[in-house]
């Protein structure tokens, strides 16, 4: 696998992946986030119906152009806030704590991108 583990990460996740195109020790760890009866599925019925609520008083249905730039930059941030929490997560955060004798931290943490 060529890929970056936080992109398979990200993928299962939101349900992008077939149980033969990854490892089973992944696909059995890592569960879709949008499975019928998650929160992750009633957040995004509740966008969906917002979405059509608002079209309809737009007269536009689901795909006004605005409403379909909320709803991507959001996804897009999410996204990005993701990337970075995974990526401070591989680091070895205590480093930057300072230590038992009060010494400073280590340098500040970088973003992922």
């Amino acid at each position: 696998m060529k890929e970056e583990i936080s992109e398979i990460v990200y993928q299962l996740m939101n349900g992008y992946l077939m149980p033969d195109t990854v490892p089973k020790a992944l696909w059995d760890s890592i569960p879709d986030a949008f499975r019928d009866g998650t929160v992750c599925a009633e957040w995004m019925d509740d966008i969906y119906n917002a979405r059509m609520r608002l079209g309809g008083r737009l007269g536009t249905d689901e795909e006004d152009p605005d409403i379909l730039t909320i709803v991507n930059t959001y996804e897009k941030i999410a996204r990005y806030i993701g990337e970075s929490m995974y990526g401070y997560g591989k680091m070895n955060l205590e480093a930057l704590l300072p230590d038992e004798t009060g010494g400073q931290p280590k340098p500040k943490l970088t973003l992922c991108k």
